[in-house]
């Protein structure tokens, strides 16, 4: 019972944390005001005339995936495979991202029969940013603390309640949500360096603000990468807390995870939804500009193989595609398959 509380605060955390993003994606095509949908010029009353179906359609999908998701996650819950629900979180959070951008090319496709003539022409002169940056500047320094002081003090209880407990081994199950919460925390931590290391392209033309914009988003991004991995040492300090507080018998991480579900997972959507609104800001005075990675390309479709080219998306005349070409596509290929033989390792 007591690692079923554990994980479902997880599980509520996860969800929770998704909501922003649902928010942000929902007005995500008007984002630069009227006259624009994504990147594509339109008339000004686009969402209300032939841009009325292409949106509706367009909201719907961003939905799509939970059909699938929620009653598969649940299903798996409820059989008690809770290291699979695990895998199938991390699978889904992946696809999540992968499904938007197939969602928004599939909108941008649709609006470009709308699209103002003329306004359609690519960057052609570009810059490349080469301001160094390093992990040290993305660092916040009170969640360093938090996750580096939470984990130590989960490991050393957890380690003390396998020596002092008699029949230790009933605490294998914390051991397997401290084997993937660690894991998880790598799989993060690696994600943000990819965030800090990738490169920016500006068009020559006022690339100071394009740069800027870039920034904001990247600091946005690092600090998700943050904030879940907080998320993740937080319901293990509770488990901590509450046996300490009862001596093993479990009866006060009920009320604990109740706190947790009405006080902690708000406060983090609120520093999310704060943090987003803050780049929001920024993004809004800057104005969409086309790049066309593979302009001779036809169509890219949604996943394409392009070895000479590092990005992991690219884009052509007819929207985006995944590169499983590029290092962060193999890098996050090979952190799955670690963590497939994660759980056929914790299985046997």
């Amino acid at each position: 019972m007591m690692q079923e509380w554990t994980l479902m605060a997880v599980l509520l955390l996860c969800y929770t944390g998704r909501i922003p993003r649902i928010v942000e994606r929902w007005d995500a095509p008007f984002l630069n005001g009227p006259g624009w949908f994504f990147g594509i010029q339109v008339l000004s009353d686009f969402e209300k005339g032939a841009g009325r179906r292409i949106l509706a359609r367009y909201r719907a999908r961003l939905f799509l995936l939970w059909i699938v998701e929620l009653p598969v996650t649940i299903g798996v819950a409820v059989a008690g495979y809770w290291t699979i629900v695990f895998l199938l979180m991390a699978i889904f959070t992946l696809m999540t991202r992968l499904v938007y951008y197939a969602n928004r090319g599939m909108a941008e496709n649709a609006a470009r029969r709308f699209q103002i003539p003329g306004t359609d022409k690519p960057v052609l002169s570009v810059t490349l940013s080469l301001a160094p940056r390093t992990l040290r500047g993305y660092t916040i320094p009170w969640i360093e603390s938090a996750v580096g002081i939470g984990l130590l003090a989960w490991l050393a209880w957890l380690s003390y309640a396998s020596a002092a407990f008699p029949a230790w081994h009933l605490l294998r199950g914390l051991w397997i949500i401290t084997a993937f919460t660690l894991y998880i925390q790598f799989g993060l931590v690696l994600l943000k360096i990819g965030l800090v290391r990738a490169r920016a392209v500006a068009p020559a033309e006022n690339a100071e603000a394009y740069l800027l914009w870039r920034e904001s988003l990247r600091r946005l991004s690092t600090a998700l990468c943050d904030y879940l991995r907080l998320g993740f040492i937080l319901p293990l300090v509770l488990v901590a807390l509450a046996l300490s507080i009862d001596r093993g018998s479990g009866h006060a991480l009920a009320p604990l995870t109740f706190v947790f579900v009405l006080v902690v997972a708000p406060s983090m959507a609120w520093f999310e939804w704060r943090r987003r609104q803050q780049h929001l800001r920024v993004a809004r005075q800057t104005k969409p500009v086309g790049f066309l990675v593979r302009p001779d390309a036809a169509n890219l479709g949604l996943v394409c193989f392009r070895p000479a080219l590092p990005a992991l998306l690219l884009k052509g005349p007819r929207g985006y595609a995944l590169n499983l070409a590029s290092v962060s596509a193999m890098t996050a290929g090979l952190y799955l398959a670690g963590c497939a033989a994660l759980v056929i390792g914790i299985a046997r």
